[in-house]
């Protein structure tokens, strides 16, 4: 989290808070591998 962080020039806790809020909009976890790669996925196809 906090390599991520600094990649993106934020705070670690708002990386997190952002994540969080991913997972809650979209309704899955970051728990299993398959929420961490749609999550990743939804990500990446918003920044095009």
């Amino acid at each position: 989290m906090r390599q991520t962080a600094v990649a993106l020039h934020r705070h670690h806790s708002s990386v997190a808070a952002r994540l969080a809020h991913v997972g809650d909009v979209l309704g899955w976890t970051q728990d299993d591998p398959a929420g961490r790669f749609r999550t990743r996925l939804a990500l990446l196809s918003g920044t095009s």
